[in-house]
């Protein structure tokens, strides 16, 4: 029976989105954050086949992102010797093979059009090692890897290198480690929110959704002065 559980690391609610910071200021970008964040909880939570959620995050504030899911998602505590994406991510997988893991969904917070359905597409992959790609080919969105079979081993060395240009890194390292390996797009995991121009790109009912805040212009593409 699998049991796949799903890893989100989260830096913090305070300091990231800096790319956005000529458009909003540092609590409007707290505000982002963590809607991306519920986004993303919600299209796990309502996928079928991911048994639970860890966001793994040195920050406990980042629990009020998420306090109806509760009962879905534990709060993995990133220790201060542990630092930067990398780190949670390897801390992720611990805590995923304590909890007797048969899979790890590794998928980034800051995924504003993901659904249950781009998450059931990727998981449905059956290679040992899954990718997500971001539209532009370059970044890794998510990574599946399967750590029970024939290629634990090389599931449990894989080192994640997530950073500029993370994409063919990642696949160098499966190449490296003899891991076949499935490539996914999809709609939701492909749009990652990083720079203005991904901003304009989304519908503005959704930019209204995620930013929740009136003091906050939707229509707002360009940036401030």
């Amino acid at each position: 029976m699998s049991n796949l559980l799903a890893v989100v690391p989260v830096r913090g609610m305070r300091g990231g989105k800096t790319r956005l910071s000529a458009m909003f200021d540092e609590e409007e970008r707290v505000a982002l954050t963590g809607a991306m964040l519920r986004t993303v909880l919600d299209a796990l939570s309502g996928a079928v086949g991911v048994a639970g959620v860890g966001v793994v995050t040195p920050d406990s504030a980042v629990a009020l992102a998420f306090p109806a899911l509760e009962d879905r998602v534990e709060l993995v505590r990133q220790p201060p010797d542990a630092v930067g994406l990398n780190q949670a991510l390897n801390v992720g997988r611990a805590w995923a093979l304590e909890r007797g893991a048969t899979a790890m969904l590794a998928l980034s917070a800051d995924l504003p059009l993901l659904t249950p359905t781009d998450v059931e597409a990727f998981v449905a992959a059956s290679a040992p090692l899954v990718f997500a790609p971001d539209r532009h080919g370059c970044g890794t969105n998510a990574v599946l890897l399967r750590l029970d079979g024939p290629y634990a081993p090389a599931a449990n060395a894989f080192t994640f290198g997530f950073g500029e240009r993370s994409f063919p890194r990642h696949l160098a390292e499966a190449d490296r480690l003899g891991l076949p390996v499935a490539v996914v797009k999809t709609n939701g995991t492909a749009f990652d929110l990083d720079f203005p121009d991904d901003w304009a790109m989304l519908p503005v009912d959704l930019r209204r959704q995620l930013l929740r805040s009136p003091q906050i212009s939707a229509e707002a593409t360009l940036c401030r002065a």
